[in-house]
């Protein structure tokens, strides 16, 4: 048995090992409580048969996609509710409609499952511009066991098209 070295007990006192486990497992309480309230995002659904009504990241400048990415990983960071009662220029940033919006130029794409039994909502990045989309219901996410808090992008919208009664 040449070469092979025999391993030693573990040595159980070593403090630095002790410290950084102990380090670890507190950064993950920290890391991921309440995690679960958080939104994510999905683009499971975007639609890109509905130009020029809506958009395809093609069609939007290098820096409106820039500001979209940044945007949607801010959004990530809070809940739902945070978002509701977050404004800017008196419009909260995420707005939920409940059933889509009857003056849109949009229309529900063919794909979307149950489009009835959806939360559509828009997140506003800028000026006019929106990201469109859905959450599922409670009732769905329980259903199909998937969270209440993802949210589905189906449409971008740099002329605010979706929810046309809203102002802009």
């Amino acid at each position: 048995m040449e070469g092979i070295q025999k391993l030693g007990k573990p040595n159980k006192s070593n403090k630095t090992k002790q410290s950084f486990l102990k380090s670890v497992d507190s950064l993950e309480e920290i890391t991921f409580n309440g995690v679960g309230d958080l939104i994510t995002i999905s683009f499971k659904y975007f639609c890109v048969n509905q130009v020029p009504v809506g958009q395809v990241f093609s069609d939007w400048k290098e820096n409106m996609r820039l500001e979209l990415l940044q945007k949607l990983a801010e959004y990530t960071k809070y809940s739902r509710t945070h978002w509701k009662n977050e404004f800017s220029n008196g419009l909260p940033l995420l707005a939920e409609y409940g059933k889509f919006p009857k003056n849109t130029d949009f229309s529900i794409p063919s794909n979307i499952p149950c489009p009835d039994e959806l939360i559509w909502a828009r997140f506003r990045l800028m000026q006019k511009v929106r990201v469109c989309g859905f959450f599922v219901s409670k009732s769905i996410a329980k259903t199909y066991n998937v969270s209440e808090n993802t949210f589905y992008v189906v449409f971008l919208d740099k002329d605010h098209r979706f929810y046309k009664t809203e102002k802009s």
